[in-house]
């Protein structure tokens, strides 16, 4: 990912491979009664050291969150989870990095069901 490019993504016919029932299971901080829909994961490295914002716009009435893991693409690994927006609205991540260090986002939704749980968005790290 290039930062400040916009990439399209959509969880519609993905798999749920981060959930509740995930072991090792999501820490508390990303919200562990959550992200029981589908799921795509994006890897970001940074391009030089400082602080970054991630951030998920949906399109319509999806109703995403967007979780961080370092280190790894293990729920384990998560370091904090955002899903305070409701259907149509973002999420964001602000997060510091290394040079060089990639950094994981999982785009999420707590709802597996529709209308919410699968959609069309945009993701970008500014």
């Amino acid at each position: 990912m290039t930062v400040g490019a916009a990439v399209a993504g959509s969880t519609v016919g993905a798999m749920n491979d981060y959930a509740l029932g995930t072991t090792p299971a999501y820490p508390l901080s990303c919200g562990r009664a959550f992200n029981d829909g589908r799921d795509v994961v994006y890897a970001f490295t940074a391009p030089a050291a400082g602080a970054f914002t991630a951030t998920v716009t949906p399109t319509g009435t999806f109703d995403p969150s967007l979780l961080q893991l370092n280190g790894g693409c293990t729920a384990a690994q998560c370091v904090r989870g955002a899903d305070l927006g409701g259907p149509g609205a973002s999420e964001s991540i602000t997060f510091t990095a290394a040079a060089g260090q990639t950094v994981f986002f999982v785009v999420d939704s707590a709802s597996g069901g529709a209308p919410f749980g699968a959609g069309a968005f945009s993701f970008r790290v500014q």
